[in-house]
């Protein structure tokens, strides 16, 4: 990861914003993400791949909300009654085409964050199958902090 990258990381952790990560920040950070993001990373590497995210779908409490799960779903449409496996690689490859954000076709831990991130969004504001505005409205300030959003920038 970049310095910036890094930074940014560090901004996730530190909850107070004091510039320092206190013991209790640290433990409770690596318990809600970096646990999780080394149960899926399978190779060690440090990136996911799209087999491996889709493969995470199912072992993750918080990813599951992008996985599908029959007819009363809030989550994105796939179906799993034909073909498993090859809709769990489907979803992941989706999944690092979201979340690519260096384009570098695999997920770093930053970017990782920022689809989990996504998915509390996901979780808290959408209240039906399809993403209505005022469920826009509520993921965008979870998910890019947008406190301040104005009714057009939503549409």
């Amino acid at each position: 990861m970049t310095r910036t990258e890094i930074s940014e990381v560090f901004g996730f952790a530190d909850v107070d914003r004091d510039g320092v990560l206190s013991p209790s920040e640290w433990e409770r950070f690596y318990e809600l993400f970096v646990d999780e993001f080394q149960l899926c990373n399978t190779n060690g590497t440090w990136f996911m791949n799209a087999k491996e995210l889709g493969l995470c779908i199912v072992k993750s409490p918080w990813l599951r909300y992008f996985a599908p799960n029959g007819a009363e779903s809030y989550s994105l449409m796939y179906k799993w009654d034909s073909g498993e496996k090859e809709q769990k690689a489907a979803l992941g490859s989706d999944l690092v085409f979201v979340a690519d954000r260096n384009g570098d076709g695999k997920i770093n831990f930053l970017e990782y964050l920022y689809l989990r991130k996504a998915a509390i969004a996901w979780k808290k504001c959408v209240s039906s199958r399809l993403l209505i505005r005022a469920d826009l409205r509520c993921a965008m300030v979870i998910a890019a902090d947008a406190t301040h959003l104005d009714d057009h920038e939503a549409d």
